[in-house]
């Protein structure tokens, strides 16, 4: 039913059709109504997401918790979310809550973790792309950075950022 979407999700990019077939089997599909929270920033995470329908908009909080929750992404089908929990136990970087009716797909991560262990080839390729991912978040953000850094000052917002910004170690 959902082998469309798994073949186009990223995640999935370069692992054997046995493995996305077997992968499908073995997971439940959860389903979510709309506006409902389904992570919340900061909180410990087991495990990822993948989008099979629906629309889902990623939130991050600033760290005063007075501030409002700004949309930072919009997923849809073949989209996940969750991944960095897969390689880390960090705690979410994000709130995700359903805009419309969605149907998602959870990868636990001590199950991924053993396909690691055993040294899966499927496993090792998924966080293979995990890693993509994740870089090119990182190298986007390094250059929106810059361009923050060597913009022209407007306000006083944007110099204390730009102090903030030039004590943290980037790269």
């Amino acid at each position: 039913m959902y082998e469309d979407i798994i073949e186009n999700c990223s995640l999935f990019q370069g692992v054997s059709a046995h493995f996305k077939q077997q992968f499908l089997a073995e997971h439940e599909v959860q389903h979510f109504q709309p506006t409902t929270r389904v992570v919340q920033q900061n909180t410990p995470s087991d495990g990822m997401y993948i989008v099979l329908n629906g629309e889902l908009e990623v939130r991050v909080s600033e760290a005063n918790k007075s501030d409002p929750e700004k949309p930072i992404a919009t997923l849809r089908p073949s989209h996940y979310f969750g991944e960095v929990s897969m390689i880390s136990e960090k705690n979410r970087t994000a709130n995700v809550d359903t805009k419309t009716y969605a149907d998602l797909m959870f990868i636990k991560r001590d199950n991924f973790q053993q396909g690691i262990a055993n040294r899966d080839p499927d496993a090792l390729m998924i966080v293979y792309n995990i890693a993509n991912l994740l870089v090119n978040r990182l190298t986007e953000t390094n250059h929106l950075i810059a361009k923050l850094v060597t913009a022209p000052s407007q306000s006083s917002e944007l110099t204390e950022i730009r102090q903030k910004l030039s004590a943290i170690e980037i790269l």
